[in-house]
This record gives structure tokens, sequence and C-alpha cells, in this order.
């Protein structure tokens, strides 16, 4: 028989850590599956239907319409809030239905914008402007083929010492055009 996970005199913190983590082992995680609109590589203007959400399915969304290319954010506020950076399309707030938006927690990152994460699975899915009449979204949440194509880099003066951006994208040192007028 295999040694127990926690020792006897750990600290309350650890045991009730260690506990959550032999339940999340036992717990099976599942999402529901939609099926995915079909896009084809000749349209060009992304003007699909699109389907995606969090990795628990708690959160799911349905845009429509037109999505600008995908923008990688290398400021340190996206670097920190998911490990490295953000890669995200935007589209019109009248172009975006959310399925259970109670489960969004909106945090206040900075005094220009707010950014939407799953409050179950912690996912984070939305980057919100303030003021814009727009929405990011992240692009690794679309459920696949989503039919997007890379645009460009930002913030770079900001990015990470630990990687080299290579891939011959436009780079910008700060908002750029695209992410400026639209969001990231």
């Amino acid at each position: 028989m295999p040694a127990p996970f926690f020792v006897l005199d750990a600290p309350p913190r650890a045991v009730h850590f260690t506990r959550l983590i032999c339940s999340l082992k036992n717990m099976r995680l599942s999402r529901p599956t939609r099926k995915a609109m079909p896009v084809s590589k000749e349209d060009s203007s992304m003007s699909d239907v699109h389907a995606g959400g969090c990795l628990c399915g708690a959160v799911l969304y349905t845009v429509s319409g037109p999505l600008r290319g995908v923008v990688y954010c290398h400021c340190t506020q996206c670097r920190r809030q998911t490990g490295h950076i953000y890669a995200a399309t935007n589209v019109a707030d009248d172009r975006i239905e959310i399925d259970g938006a109670d489960n969004l927690t909106w945090y206040a990152a900075s005094n220009l914008a707010h950014r939407g994460f799953c409050r179950i699975c912690g996912s984070a899915l939305f980057w919100k402007p303030d003021d814009g009449g727009h929405i990011s979204i992240m692009a690794g949440t679309f459920d696949t083929p989503s039919g997007l194509e890379s645009e460009s880099h930002i913030f770079v003066a900001d990015k990470g010492d630990y990687y080299e951006i290579s891939d011959g994208l436009a780079q910008y040192a700060g908002p750029g055009p695209s992410s400026a007028a639209s969001g990231r």
C-alpha cells in the first residue's frame, strides 16, 4: 500500500491543500461539447459564427461577425496573469453572447480596462477596455477550427527576458496601431 501523500505534522493549510489535490485527482472534469462552425481558409473576413469558452465549461460564448487578427501582448500585466503572454482577437460588444456570465469575475487590473476570467476554473477569457465598445477574447479559448490568423506583437518593450520573438510579425514597443484603436 502506498504511503499517505501528506505528513502528519504538516501545517493545517498544507493538509487542506493535500486533501484538495487528492479530491481533484478523483474528480472527472468535463466540458460541454458543441459542434464548431466550419471556417474556410477562403473566408479571410472571419465572418462566420465562432464559439468557445473556459476550461470547465461554466462560461461559454458565441461570437458573430468579423474578428481582428490575433495580437500578442507582452505587457507585464498580461504576462503575470497568464504566466506568459496574451493572444487575443476582439469583437464589437453587440456581436458576443455569453452563457454563464454569472461565473465570470472581472478584475480591474488598471484604470483603463478589466480582465474577465472564470471564477470556477480560472481561465482567462476576456479583456474589456472601460471606454470601448468592444471586448477582446483570448484566442486559445475558441473552439477549433477558429480561422484566426496572427497579426502582430504589442508591448514588446516589456516582454520577458526568457524568449525571443522571431515569427516575422510586426512588433510594437507600445500598444501598436491595431490595439490602440480596438483593444488587445
